[in-house]
């Protein structure tokens, strides 16, 4: 969590910033991004500043920030700080790493990618059950294995079961 003042510097750096930068308050407090950070890690930081206290608007978006950790991607929503009159006086941004579900969400499309591959190589469809909720589904290449259409296929179990011999059931 922090804040800043209508000129960009910061007035508040909360200990899970300080901690995640490695920056102790007394080399971020007072000062601009400019003056801590790279000119092109600065400089999208405070156009997004910019843009928050232009619209009065609070704005969520994704950031990468040079952390003791490394590279690491922060969910950062950003809005206006009013007194008590109304007065837009400053911004406040709160940070969460979501490192892991960006890297989550990789492994998974990569993942999804290679079967999808190994699917088509071996020229193989795909039948899931969802065994809960009794529902499934095929893909197109499964249906057309058994001479259907994946929309007629998928759905409740029952549908699946109908084409099997009963001596598989």
């Amino acid at each position: 969590i922090y804040a800043k003042d209508l000129q960009g510097r910061y007035t508040l750096f909360n200990p899970g910033a300080q901690h995640s930068t490695g920056l102790g308050s007394d080399r971020v407090l007072g000062r601009t991004d400019a003056d801590i950070h790279p000119a092109a890690t600065a400089r999208p930081r405070m156009a997004s500043d910019q843009r928050v206290l232009a619209q009065g608007a609070t704005i969520t978006e994704t950031d990468a920030i040079a952390t003791v950790d490394g590279e690491r991607r922060f969910l950062s929503t950003k809005g206006p700080l009013r007194n008590a009159a109304g007065t837009v006086v400053g911004l406040y941004g709160i940070s969460r790493d979501i490192t892991a579900q960006v890297d989550a969400q990789g492994a998974l499309r990569a993942s999804q990618a290679r079967l999808a591959m190994a699917l088509e190589g071996a020229d193989l469809g795909l039948w899931d059950w969802h065994v809960p909720s009794n529902d499934h589904r095929v893909d197109q290449r499964w249906a057309e294995k058994v001479g259907a259409s994946a929309e007629a296929l998928s759905g409740q179990i029952d549908v699946w079961s109908q084409r099997v011999h009963p001596d598989d059931l």
